[in-house]
């Protein structure tokens, strides 16, 4: 799945700025109105109206797509995960709290599984590499390991 990359996301977020500074509320109150007016009067890049549906495969993006997720058995293409609103109760016999849905037009594989959201979460792979957190301690030691971090010495080293 694509994501923004930080030039593109600070690219949109200057122009919905620039596209709320100019046209409301003065033309309209609707912040997605005025960005398509400002893609029509000012605007000298294309870019599309809905991001996060078109990044997402036309649907909401959620915190799950942060995860790798499996693949269908039947069509092999990845499934998405719901969470299962009834209770355990007779209409939940199982007790069930999510299932993976297939999301091919074609294919209607389902798996129920009785493990929480939060527990796929610890048990999924993350889609991208997670950023060591260093404390600051660790910090000051990977940074006086460089060298261009080091002053230099002024006045010759006196």
């Amino acid at each position: 799945m694509k994501q923004l990359t930080k030039e593109e996301f600070f690219d949109r977020t200057k122009v919905i700025a620039l596209a709320r500074k100019i046209f409301t509320p003065h033309l309209t109150k609707d912040i997605t109105i005025a960005f398509e007016l400002y893609q029509k009067v000012l605007s000298e890049v294309e870019r599309p109206i809905q991001v996060t549906t078109e990044i997402a495969g036309q649907r909401s993006k959620t915190f799950m797509d942060e995860f790798k997720k499996p693949s269908c058995p039947v069509c092999s293409s990845e499934l998405g995960i719901r969470t299962v609103n009834e209770p355990k109760g007779p209409a939940n016999v199982e007790g069930f709290q999510t299932v993976w849905i297939c999301r091919s037009n074609g294919c209607s594989h389902s798996e129920y599984s009785k493990k929480s959201l939060l527990d796929w979460t610890h048990e999924l792979e993350p889609a991208r590499p997670k950023v060591e957190k260093l404390n600051r301690r660790q910090r000051e030691l990977r940074f006086n390991e460089t060298t261009w971090g080091k002053r230099k010495p002024c006045c010759g080293g006196r």
